[in-house]
C-alpha cells in the first residue's frame, strides 16, 4: 500500500472527478436521437474459434504472423512511450491484444507493472477495468429481462421503494433509462459531489451501495437528459440484488465469469487481495509536482456496480466475443443493448456500452477508467476484429493512438 497522506489532496478533487470511472469522449454532450444498430452477424464463427482450443494458461498463445507480431510489439512500445514519461504523466505499463478472424490473435505487453520494483508487465497481467464493469452489470440486468424477472420499462420505485422516495420522479424513471444514461439522475461522482471529501478522508473505506446513492438526494433529475450513468448503475446493482435475492458479485460470477471460464476476472473492491495480484495503478494527485502516486490501495467499493472489477486482455476478448455473438443474451435483448443514444461527435451510448466511429467503421466499445488505470475494448462488427488495451495510467490520447495504430497495422490505411 502507498505510504501517503491522502486527505491532503483535496485541492485536486475537481480534477479527479472528471477522470474517475471512464467519463470519456462525450461527458457533457446532450443527446439527439435514438438510433439502432443492425443485429450482430448470426452464425458467424468470428473470433471464438481462435480461443476455444486455448486452455487458460499464464502465457497466451499468439497465432499472427511473425512479421505482424513484431510490428504490433513495436507499435505498442512506441505509442506507450510517446504518451509521456512513465511515472510523470505517461503510461508506465500497458497490455494490448487483438483477435482477428483474418489475422489470428496476439497478446503483448510493454513497460512495468510496478515503478518501485521495475517488474515488467506480462501479457496476461490483471488490471482494474473501471467502467468496463458497467457492461458486466448491464449483461446481468438484461439476462434477468430475458428470464422475465425484470422489464426494461419497470420503474425505479417498483424495485427500490425505500431509495426511490428520496429521488423525485422515481415513478417515471425506468430500468432502460438507468442503463442508457437518460434517467437524468445526478452523477454521485460528479466533480461537485460531496463524496470526494469523504473518499479523500478515508480511501480504505468499504462503501455500501445505499451510502453511494445518498449523495444524490436533494438533486432533481432531468429525465431524458443524458448524464453519465454512474448512479444509474449503482441503482441497477441494487435492483439485481433485490430481484435475485443474492449479491451482484455472485450473479456476475455465476452468470458470466464461471460459464465463460474467465480465470483472471474478479468482482472485487480490495484489489490487494486479488489472486495473482494486479498491475499497480498510478495517478498524479498533486498536479503541481508532476509525479504519479501509487493508488493501488484505494478501495474500489466506491464504484461497485459501476466500476469495481479486475480483468485482463484474454478474458475481455472472450467476454466481448461471447456477448456480441449473442451467447449471453437473446437476440431481441442484445439488439436493445446495441441501440444507442446519439451523443454527437461520432459517439453513442447504449445499455451499458458505447459506440464510436473510427476511420475503419463503427465500433462497439466496452471501456472505462478508474483511479490510475484505464481499459478499452473495441469490436468492429463489420471487420470481425477486436482490440483490447489496458494501461496503469489514464492518459486520454494514448487510447485513440494505440487503437488507430493497431487497426492500421491489421486492416491497412482507411
Amino acid at each position: 500500500m502507498a505510504n501517503m497522506y491522502f486527505p491532503q489532496i483535496a485541492a485536486s478533487v475537481a480534477v479527479a472527478a472528471t477522470v474517475v470511472l471512464g467519463i470519456s469522449g462525450s461527458t457533457a454532450i446532450a443527446s439527439k436521437a435514438v438510433s439502432s444498430t443492425a443485429a450482430p452477424m448470426a452464425g458467424s464463427s468470428n473470433l471464438i474459434s481462435l480461443l476455444t482450443a486455448q486452455k487458460h494458461s499464464n502465457s497466451p498463445t499468439n497465432t499472427v504472423s511473425d512479421k505482424l507480431a513484431r510490428q504490433l510489439q513495436a507499435t505498442l512500445d512506441k505509442t506507450r512511450l510517446a504518451a509521456g514519461i512513465p511515472g510523470k504523466g505517461g503510461v508506465a505499463g500497458a497490455t494490448l491484444a487483438i483477435a482477428s478472424r483474418d489475422e489470428g490473435q496476439w497478446f503483448g505487453s510493454s513497460g512495468v507493472a510496478d515503478l518501485a520494483t521495475g517488474t515488467p508487465v506480462a501479457p496476461q497481467d490483471q488490471f482494474r477495468i473501471g467502467s468496463a464493469t458497467k457492461t458486466f452489470t448491464a449483461t446481468v440486468v438484461l439476462q434477468l429481462v430475458d428470464e422475465g424477472k425484470l422489464k426494461l420499462d419497470d420503474t425505479l420505485d417498483k424495485w427500490l421503494p425505500s431509495i426511490a422516495k428520496n429521488i423525485p420522479n422515481s415513478n417515471k424513471i425506468t430500468i432502460r433509462q438507468l442503463l442508457n444514461g437518460t434517467s437524468g439522475i445526478y452523477d454521485y461522482l460528479a466533480d461537485d459531489s460531496a463524496i470526494w471529501q469523504d473518499i479523500l478522508q478515508n480511501p480504505y473505506r468499504d462503501w455500501k451501495p445505499e451510502e453511494l446513492v445518498s449523495y444524490i438526494y436533494g438533486r432533481q433529475p432531468t429525465i431524458g437528459k443524458w448524464v453519465y450513468p454512474n448512479t444509474g448503475f449503482i441503482l441497477l446493482g441494487m435492483i439485481v440484488e433485490k430481484a435475485t435475492n443474492s449479491s451482484l458479485a455472485s450473479q456476475i460470477e455465476n452468470r458470466i465469469i464461471k460459464p465463460l471460464g474467465l480465470k483472471n476476472t474478479f468482482f472485487t473492491a480490495r484489489t490487494d487481495s486479488v489472486p495473482g495480484g494486479i498491475v499497480h495503478a498510478y495517478w498524479d494527485i498533486y498536479p503541481q509536482d508532476g509525479i504519479d502516486e501509487d493508488l493501488t490501495f484505494v478501495n474500489m467499493s466506491v464504484a461497485w456496480a459501476a466500476g469495481t472489477m479486475v480483468s485482463n486482455t484474454q478474458d475481455l476478448i472472450r467476454f466481448g466475443d461471447k456477448l456480441f455473438r449473442g451467447k449471453l443474451l437473446k437476440p431481441r435483448t442484445l439488439k436493445e443493448m446495441l441501440t444507442f443514444i446519439d451523443l454527437g461527435s461520432g459517439f453513442g451510448y447504449g445499455l451499458g456500452i458505447w459506440s464510436n466511429d473510427t476511420p475503419w467503421g463503427k465500433a462497439w466499445r466496452i471501456s472505462g477508467s478508474g483511479i490510475g488505470t484505464a481499459a478499452a475494448l473495441w469490436y468492429l462488427p463489420n471487420r470481425g476484429l477486436t482490440v483490447v488495451s489496458l494501461s496503469n495510467q489514464e492518459v486520454g490520447q494514448y487510447f485513440t493512438s494505440i487503437r488507430n495504430a493497431t487497426l492500421e497495422l491489421v486492416l491497412g490505411k482507411p
